[in-house]
């Protein structure tokens, strides 16, 4: 994240508590916005000539899911066992990316750690009117959604089934966070 501050003249996102977790190499980067985690996944997406955005809230769950599969939790396993592949009670903040096993598609924490930024704007009646396939989200609204339990939540609100509305300016600190999807049909050579 500081390259991108830097490349971009976004001022930099600071934090107030000393030993953040989230200054911490490895660590998910806390953003203060929906807004700036948009911001870098396109910033990404234009440094490296490939197309990044933010995931759709389609994307997220179907990854979550393990390629949608019907599972609770986006686990190595599809079931949380604390300790082993979900935080333990005593672990307090984020942790590093890889502290436990990634769920089957590879992708570490999408539960339990920090929550995460989708690009859908929140409309709690739209998939019974979205499309079937691969759904984008309502074209407007006033909030964002988060997927994903963060540190905060207990192991039944990390579920893969979860969405939280946001207002795009919420300041996310270290417990909310993103991850950016390469949105291409065959995997890059």
């Amino acid at each position: 994240m500081d390259i991108f501050y830097e490349a971009t003249g976004r001022e930099k996102y600071r934090i107030d508590r000393a030993g953040d977790p989230t200054r911490l190499p490895n660590h998910p980067a806390g953003v203060p916005d929906w807004y700036t985690a948009k911001a870098y996944c396109e910033w990404l997406g234009k440094e490296s000539g490939l197309p990044y955005d933010l995931p759709t809230e389609a994307q997220w769950e179907y990854a979550a899911r393990s390629r949608g599969q019907n599972i609770m939790f986006p686990t190595d396993n599809g079931k949380i066992e604390r300790g082993r592949n979900y935080r333990s009670e005593r672990e307090e903040f984020p942790l590093p990316g890889k502290h436990y096993p990634p769920n089957p598609l590879g992708l570490y924490h999408m539960a339990g750690n920090a929550g995460e930024w989708v690009n859908d704007w929140y409309d709690p009646d739209y998939y019974k009117k979205s499309p079937e396939n691969n759904p984008k989200g309502p074209e407007k609204g006033e909030k964002k959604i988060q997927r994903g339990g963060s540190i905060l939540e207990s192991p039944n609100g990390s579920n893969v089934y979860n969405r939280t509305e946001r207002s795009p300016n919420t300041y996310g600190g270290f417990t909310l966070g993103f991850r950016c999807t390469l949105n291409i049909k065959e995997p890059p050579k």
